[in-house]
């Protein structure tokens, strides 16, 4: 997992989603305790796999409000409309693979 700290929420987060075994990119639309979350997940395009490392990346359209979500070099999920105002309040600080 990799994230990005704000205020109060993460501005980002790449991530592993056991319950469906996809990967995704998420980033909240507001800096509040219990926000809606843009979700790009990867879906049956890129599923994880147990012991094969993975390279993930994210993109962010702040003019289109377009978040992509690259698994291994290649798109694997697209949202749009994921404008908000959680990459504002987003600080230098990032988290690599801390547990939860």
């Amino acid at each position: 997992m990799v994230s990005q700290a704000a205020g109060t929420s993460n501005g980002f987060t790449l991530q592993y989603d056991p319950a469906t075994g996809d990967w995704e990119f998420a980033r909240p639309l507001t800096d509040t305790a219990s926000p809606q979350v843009a979700v790009a997940g990867s879906g049956p395009n890129a599923t994880a796999a147990t012991g094969a490392w993975t390279f993930l990346a994210g993109t962010y359209d702040a003019n289109t409000g377009t978040m992509t979500l690259y698994v291994n070099g290649v798109a694997a999920g697209t949202v749009r409309k994921a404008r908000g105002t959680s990459l504002g309040a987003a600080r230098a600080t990032r988290t690599i693979a801390r547990r939860w």
